[in-house]
């Protein structure tokens, strides 16, 4: 019985932290897609300023 025990806080403490670790690649992965979109944006932003120059000279 006591042994049991062990076992399932163990498990316990196990679960919680795979539970730590899951939400935390949920979070990293999210803030990297959000880092890939930014870097998009800025690069769209360049691009049509680099454009805008180009018209601005004819």
């Amino acid at each position: 019985m006591r042994d049991n025990k062990k076992l399932l806080a163990n498990n316990q403490d196990l679960v919680v932290n795979n539970l730590a670790n899951m939400q935390t690649l949920q979070v990293s992965s999210q803030a990297s897609e959000y880092a890939q979109l930014l870097n998009q944006s800025l690069q769209i932003a360049l691009d049509v300023q680099a454009e805008l120059r180009k018209l601005a000279k004819v």
